[in-house]
């Protein structure tokens, strides 16, 4: 059994997630939140978030049970403390687990379409605001130096709405991970 505590935020509970050879578990104190057996894993998706002024990687497992959620990087309540030896150990103990299942697993990384969807989204928000108020000031105030004051928030709605451009998952090999990061 592989296990590790993790806390995503500041002020939520200590969760300790174990992996067991049929099974992956998350446990708030006593009590268990969520149980995905292995054999029912349909995704794991690894992406990268912010973790206070760094980030850290973030491994979603999604079954049939719903999502467990663990990371490099566990909150407390006076910073970011680093998990990577214990995320590890699991992620790739999971990887090892699933790997007679790889076929049938989605093996991703990167966001979800979601959160894509809504960054992409207030970006654009962002950016067709900047460009209302440029139109505004320009046509409608004659005041062609304010309307350029727009211009940077254009820029950033702009830059938003195409870093998070919805797109296809990114598959990666879970075989190279254990390759990587199993020895």
């Amino acid at each position: 059994m592989a296990s590790l505590s993790e806390r995503r935020w500041p002020l939520s509970p200590l969760v300790e997630v174990q992996l067991h050879d049929d099974r992956l578990e998350a446990w708030n104190g006593a009590s268990l939140e969520r149980r995905i057996l292995l054999s029912e894993v349909m995704e794991v998706r690894l992406s990268v978030e912010p973790a206070g002024p760094q980030t850290r990687v973030v491994c979603r497992v999604r079954g049939a049970q719903g999502e467990i959620v663990f990371s490099s990087r566990r909150a407390e309540k006076s910073g970011w403390v680093d998990n990577v030896r214990d995320f590890q150990r699991v992620l790739v103990a999971l990887h090892k687990q699933l790997s007679p299942r790889a076929r049938e697993v989605s093996f991703v990384e990167g966001q979800s379409l979601k959160l894509r969807l809504a960054l992409s989204g207030a970006g654009l928000a962002i950016l067709a605001a900047a460009l209302g108020f440029c139109a505004y000031m320009a046509l409608g105030r004659g005041n062609v130096v304010l309307a350029f004051a727009g211009a940077p928030f254009a820029v950033v709605g702009a830059a938003l709405g195409w870093a998070f451009r919805p797109g296809r998952p990114v598959p990666y090999d879970p075989d190279q991970l254990v390759a990587r990061f199993g020895g």
